[in-house]
């Protein structure tokens, strides 16, 4: 299997990004070969369409599969390959023009994806129905979530941080926002060292704050998961199963956070391989589990081998080439 890959190249400098990449090139190491053609790749050949691209990287063997950037322009119904698409956000796409669910599927369904890869199954905190998407999407669509690089997030020998705070707050983050007007005191009065950060705004700032000891960025994020004990946030009311629990739960972390969208499909536990929190017990739970090492211990324990069992790149790569065999079938 052949694949061309058009995100641009910035998009593996930070955050869930990088770990995309990651994901990409442990499929490069499963398929017979990957090309990357998206801005500020070699092979870039500016807003071109589809294509053009395929044809002027090919010429008349194109590839078996395209994963596509979000575009507005349309795609060559008589392709000779295939055309799939992550989608991370199911609320709306402003780069495509589409700022509502209703909109996002209709802009999807008339691109005529030949698969779509979905980050989240499920909607929430919209008008929809949590199923929309699943009822509403023409094209075969596949549930793929995140994956972590496990030997980048990975428990350090000293711990560091008791409490580690990280991610946006405010808008829809409103467990987030309990916990960062929160933690300060808490931490305070039962001796707890804490860390507290805002996430950086974006891959360009990322790239100068990873040598900046302000910021925990890239390497120095990962560094500082792996020296974490307690790593509270929230989903927010979307219910999105981020990034972030892989990365807690893969660096051995004790994960406090709310239930995300098919929890049970991805094997999260609460009191096994994760604390599920709210704006109200979230101080009630942690102190349980700082009292209770032991417990704390096992369930950190439970976390990374989880990640290792179904939620690495690796495992994860090996789940999309599936994917892709199964639509060609």
């Amino acid at each position: 299997m052949r694949i061309l890959f058009l995100r641009r190249r910035g998009d593996f400098g930070y955050g869930p990004p990088l770990t995309m990449f990651r994901f990409q090139k442990a499929v490069e190491q499963r398929v017979e070969e990957c090309k990357w053609a998206g801005k500020g790749w070699p092979l870039y050949g500016g807003e071109e369409s589809v294509e053009k691209t395929v044809r002027r990287i090919y010429g008349n063997d194109p590839p078996d599969w395209v994963i596509d950037r979000e575009r507005i322009d349309s795609l060559n119904e008589n392709r000779a390959y295939k055309v799939g698409q992550y989608v991370s956000d199911l609320h709306g796409r402003a780069g495509v023009g589409a700022r509502t669910p209703e909109t996002l599927c209709n802009h999807l369904n008339k691109m005529k994806y030949d698969a779509l890869f979905l980050k989240a199954k499920y909607i929430y905190g919209s008008k929809c129905s949590p199923d929309f998407f699943l009822k509403n999407l023409t094209s075969k669509n596949h549930f793929l979530p995140y994956a972590v690089d496990a030997q980048a997030f990975r428990p350090r020998e000293k711990k560091k941080y008791d409490v580690l705070f990280i991610g946006s707050v405010g808008g829809p983050y409103h467990l987030r926002m309990k916990l960062h007007e929160g933690l300060p005191t808490y931490c305070k009065k039962r001796k707890l060292s804490l860390r507290m950060q805002k996430t950086v705004p974006n891959y360009w700032t990322a790239l100068t704050a990873e040598k900046d000891p302000a910021y925990l960025v890239r390497s120095t994020y990962e560094e500082a998961l792996g020296r974490t004990r307690f790593l509270p946030f929230g989903s927010s009311v979307y219910r999105y199963p981020v990034i972030k629990y892989f990365e807690g739960m893969a660096s051995g972390c004790v994960v406090l956070a709310d239930e995300p969208s098919s929890a049970e499909e991805l094997g999260f536990i609460d009191s096994v391989n994760y604390v599920k929190i709210n704006s109200g017990n979230w101080m009630e739970k942690m102190d349980y589990y700082v009292k209770h090492v032991d417990e704390a211990n096992e369930i950190a324990y439970n976390a990374r081998n989880l990640v290792l069992e179904r939620h690495t790149v690796e495992v994860r790569a090996k789940e999309f080439i599936r994917m892709l065999e199964e639509v060609n079938e």
